[in-house]
């Protein structure tokens, strides 16, 4: 089993007692309303390692055309209770599985420890060439 198998399991494990303790309430959620206001109406944003859904999806999905990926099952279950369930992908930041230029700005909230333990370096490139030429991302 290697390390990304562990992080996808630990957070299918949690993902009900995560949903539970993470409400997506405070500093947060006011980031990505900050976000979701200085957008045009109708981008499209990448919320990577969305996990349950909150706060970035359950913010954004009212006025852009947002899709959130995570690496967990689990998570994902989780946050088709929260989000419209077509705008959720299972996959690994470390290959991300769209083309370039397909998002305006990321909405990066999974933390930069799930990297480290994964032993993956933080694919700010791959996820660069993904959200556009300017390679946009969130906060600034």
């Amino acid at each position: 089993m290697d390390q990304r198998d562990v992080v996808r399991e630990g957070y299918d494990e949690i993902a009900s007692t995560y949903a539970e303790k993470r409400d997506g309430n405070g500093r947060e959620r006011t980031l990505v309303e900050s976000l979701a206001a200085a957008l045009p109406d109708g981008s499209r944003v990448l919320d990577a390692g969305c996990g349950a859904g909150t706060p970035a999806m359950e913010v954004l999905a009212d006025q852009h055309d947002t899709i959130g990926l995570d690496i967990s099952a689990e998570q994902l279950r989780t946050a088709r209770d929260t989000v419209d369930s077509d705008g959720l992908v299972r996959g690994d930041l470390a290959t991300l599985p769209f083309a370039d230029d397909t998002f305006e700005p990321l909405s990066p909230t999974t933390p930069s420890s799930t990297f480290q333990r994964t032993n993956t370096p933080l694919s700010f490139p791959n996820l660069s060439a993904c959200s556009g030429p300017a390679g946009n991302s969130w906060p600034r």
